[in-house]
C-alpha cells in the first residue's frame, strides 16, 4: 500500500496513519455532545493488558473472547494459516461449514440461515440490515437512547437518535429508558425493527419484567417488526435450554436467550 499524502501540511510528504484514521472518524456531532478525546492507538495486547503508543497499560473489559495473544488462538491462527489462509464464499470452508453445523445444533430448530462475522458490532449491523431487507419500506428501527449499538453506522444512529450519515436509509427512533412503555407503544406498522439488549450497563436484567417482553414480542408479532436481541454482551451467561426459536441468527457464536420471554412466533435476529 502506498503512503497516504497528508491535507494538513503545506507540502505533500507521508501522513501519520494515526492522524489519517482520527480524520475520517464518524465524529458525534449532535448537540450537547461531550468533546472528543483522542482515541488511544493500540501497540500490543496480551490478555486482557492493552499497551498504548503513549505508553500506557488500560485494561480490555469490551473486547470479549480469549484475549490478545491468547497460546491457543494462535495456535489455531498459525495451523489455518499454513493450510488455507483466506476462506472463501464460492468453494466450501470446512472450518466455516463446522462452525455453522454445530451453530444449528446448538440452537433450537429450524436454524435456516447462519451469518458469521468478525465482531458482534459487524453481527448487530447485518441485523439492521436483515430488517431494511426485510421491510424495504419500512424507515424506523426503534431502541433505547443513549444505549450501546456498536460502533458501526446503523448502530451509532440508533444509540444517539438520529442518522449519522445524510441519506441513510435507516432514520432511527428512540425512546429513553425511564420509559418503557412508551417503546411498547411506538412499535407499529413503520418500524423495521426493535432493537435492544437483554441488559445494558446501569439497566440490569430484571429493570424490565417478564409482562414487558411478553408484550413487545406479541407487538412485534402483530406488526411485522423484526425483534433484534443484542447479546453481544449477555450472551455468554445464556443456555441452550432457554434459547429462544430462530428463522435466522447473524452471529458470531450462539443465538438468542430465554424461550419463557417468547411464547409466539416471532421473526428473530440475534447475535
Amino acid at each position: 500500500m502506498t503512503s497516504a499524502v497528508s491535507s494538513d501540511v503545506g507540502v505533500a510528504g507521508p501522513a501519520d496513519p494515526v492522524a489519517v484514521v482520527h480524520r475520517h472518524l464518524i465524529r458525534d456531532a449532535s448537540p450537547g455532545a461531550p468533546p472528543e478525546r483522542p482515541v488511544p492507538v493500540v501497540a500490543r495486547q496480551q490478555g486482557a493488558r492493552i499497551e498504548t503508543r503513549d505508553g500506557r497499560v488500560v485494561l480490555d473489559a469490551a473486547s470479549g473472547g480469549f484475549g490478545g495473544a491468547h497460546p491457543r488462538v494462535r495456535a489455531a491462527i498459525a495451523d489455518q494459516a499454513r493450510r488455507v489462509a483466506l476462506s472463501s464464499r464460492i468453494l466450501v470452508s470446512r472450518p466455516l461449514a463446522g462452525a455453522v453445523a454445530a451453530l444449528a445444533e446448538f440452537c433450537p430448530g429450524p436454524l435456516s440461515v447462519s451469518y458469521l462475522c468478525n465482531s458482534g458490532d459487524e453481527a448487530l449491523d447485518s441485523a439492521f440490515k436483515l430488517a431494511k431487507g426485510t421491510h424495504p419500506d419500512r424507515p424506523h428501527p426503534l431502541g433505547i437512547r443513549g444505549e450501546d449499538f456498536g460502533a458501526l453506522s446503523h448502530g451509532r444512529a440508533l444509540g444517539r437518535g438520529s442518522a449519522v450519515l445524510p441519506g441513510a436509509p435507516l432514520r432511527p427512533r428512540t425512546v429513553s429508558a425511564d420509559a418503557p412503555e412508551e417503546l411498547l407503544e411506538r412499535v407499529d406498522e413503520s418500524v423495521a425493527a426493535v432493537v435492544i439488549a437483554p441488559a445494558a450497563p446501569g439497566r440490569p436484567l430484571r429493570r424490565l419484567s417478564h409482562d414487558w417482553w411478553v408484550a413487545l414480542r406479541e407487538r412485534c408479532h402483530r406488526t411485522g417488526a423484526l425483534l433484534v436481541l443484542d447479546e453481544r454482551r449477555t450472551a455468554p451467561a445464556g443456555s441452550a435450554a432457554r434459547s429462544a426459536p430462530a428463522r435466522s441468527a447473524s452471529s458470531r457464536t450462539s443465538s438468542s436467550w430465554a424461550r419463557r420471554w417468547a411464547p409466539t412466533p416471532c421473526p428473530w435476529a440475534s447475535r
